[in-house]
């Protein structure tokens, strides 16, 4: 009965210490939870700050990309509008190269008309060089010609006025001669008529 007692009694204190161990296991445990749930709450915190830094970063970037992207595409419409510009330039600098090839070739052209021309012109100098000298010539020849023809008058008229008094003289005497009646016939006088008329014809 004792013994039974005594078990008892060690298996009371045994329960007993039994339950002190695990309240004090509860108390590290709620201790610890405590602590835990402090340090989640900590975190928590943390990671709502985190968060909330993270959010702002995410926001910034977000807007970032927005202004990036903006930039991107107006820097690809420049790109493309650069492009058309470029292709516009190259057409035209085709088009210039086109007229300087043009203008270059009638610029040869030109040339070789201008030296043909050139070679013509001094042909026609020549031409009319020779054309000068042989006009000086006939107008030195039309001027000895001039001064032998108002040679040649001044002679007629000389002879001519030389021939009037010849027959004047002529007539005179014949008419000294019929009145005087020196016996000429009257055929000699015809036949002095017709003398002096041939020889005025001669003249």
């Amino acid at each position: 009965m004792h013994d039974l007692e005594e078990q008892r009694k060690r298996e009371d204190e045994k329960s007993r210490q039994n339950l002190v161990q695990k309240e004090k296991e509860l108390e590290q445990n709620k201790q610890m939870n405590e602590e835990q749930s402090s340090k989640n709450q900590n975190l928590k915190a943390a990671f709502n700050a985190d968060r909330k830094v993270m959010q702002e970063k995410v926001s910034d970037l977000e807007r970032k990309l927005t202004v990036r992207t903006n930039e991107i595409a107006k820097l690809e419409n420049k790109i493309h509008m650069l492009l058309q510009g470029e292709s516009s330039q190259k057409n035209e600098l085709n088009f210039w190269n086109g007229k300087v090839s043009t203008l270059k070739r009638d610029l040869e052209y030109q040339q070789t008309f201008s030296e043909k021309m050139q070679e013509e012109n001094a042909k026609l100098q020549a031409d009319v060089d020779n054309l000068r000298r042989e006009l000086a010539l006939r107008d030195k020849d039309l001027n000895l010609s001039q001064r032998e023809a108002h040679g040649l008058k001044e002679d007629n008229e000389r002879l001519n006025r030389m021939y009037q008094l010849v027959q004047k003289e002529a007539f005179n005497n014949l008419d000294k001669l019929k009145k005087t009646g020196s016996g000429y016939p009257l055929n000699s006088e015809s036949t002095d008529k017709k003398d002096f008329s041939s020889h005025r014809n001669e003249a």
